[in-house]
């Protein structure tokens, strides 16, 4: 079975990496995986399931999951650990 890496936003300084999985993603999540793929294995991986928030700037991602607005529902899934919603 092939897994490739899904659409991704690396954020060097903070050694970050956010993927985008839409809500209807069949394959399984494999952080790591796509930490290896990319050759990135000592960042932090994370998951957002919202496509109009991964389009915006990096900076603009983490103030919304932050701040949460209630019209806005995003889950972070940091390196296979359990969900972190911001609603």
């Amino acid at each position: 079975m092939e897994n490739n890496t899904p659409p991704n936003i690396i954020l060097h300084k903070s050694k970050e990496i956010i993927f985008y999985i839409s809500n209807n993603y069949k394959n399984p999540i494999n952080i790591d995986l796509w930490k290896k793929e990319l050759n990135l294995v000592d960042y932090k991986g994370l998951i957002i399931h919202s496509k109009c928030i991964f389009n915006r700037p990096p900076e603009i991602i983490f103030t919304v999951m932050l701040n949460g607005p209630k019209s806005i529902a995003a889950v972070l899934v940091i390196d296979n650990k359990p969900p972190f919603a911001a609603v």
